[in-house]
């Protein structure tokens, strides 16, 4: 694949990171409820769970889009080859 076909590195990782912040951050705030109101472990659950499915939200958003524009690119390519 020539590398102006191939999707940005940096944009993959973004969507990664997004992904791992969102779960580590709402972890974080449910042990902190956790330990606020002695709730056992169901505050880092649903914190972990929580952030999970709203990082997998942003996730499959992110991706979409990057397809989206990596298929735009593709066939904007293949319209200037056939120009030549």
């Amino acid at each position: 694949m020539p590398r102006s076909e191939q999707p940005n590195q940096w944009q993959m990782a973004h969507i990664g990171l997004e992904l791992a912040g969102a779960v580590v951050v709402l972890a974080l705030a449910g042990y902190w409820v956790d330990r606020q109101f002695a709730t056992g472990p169901w505050g880092v659950l649903a914190g972990t769970a929580i952030g999970f499915v709203g990082g997998m939200y942003l996730f499959i958003k992110q991706a979409l889009k990057a397809n989206k524009q990596f298929d735009t690119r593709r066939s904007g390519d293949k319209n200037n080859d056939t120009h030549k």
